[in-house]
């Protein structure tokens, strides 16, 4: 139809990549849901790393404290540890953002949608 035609592109794989309004909803929570798994599998593995440079810490403390030289390997393990922890914090602030355009997108691909539906109905 005429009509069709004068869609943008945009509108087009709007209307032919979902059946409804459910579909959009649908594919956006699957992949909010995606990402918030992401996200909380990424904190645990920071906390879970956070302990470890804490007892980390706690043993170079421990060399300190009795004039002893921190062993390099305990050093060493020290800073990829702390590594980790910043990758992990950084994995998980990108997640985040992503998630937030993310919601943006399909919010405003559901609303696109219904004014492009709503003479359907």
């Amino acid at each position: 139809s005429k009509k069709k035609a004068d869609l943008s592109r945009n509108d087009q794989l709007l209307l032919t990549t979902y059946e409804g309004e459910s579909d959009i909803i649908l594919t956006r929570d699957q992949k909010l849901s995606s990402l918030s798994e992401l996200i909380a599998l990424t904190q645990t593995r920071v906390q879970a790393m956070q302990i470890e440079l804490d007892e980390l810490s706690d043993s170079a403390d421990e060399y300190k404290s009795r004039g002893k030289k921190v062993p390099e390997v305990l050093l060493g393990r020290m800073k990829n540890v702390t590594r980790g922890i910043r990758q992990g914090e950084e994995l998980m602030t990108l997640k985040q953002q992503e998630k937030e355009k993310l919601e943006q997108q399909y919010n405003a691909d559901i609303e696109r949608y219904r004014l492009l539906t709503a003479n359907d109905q």
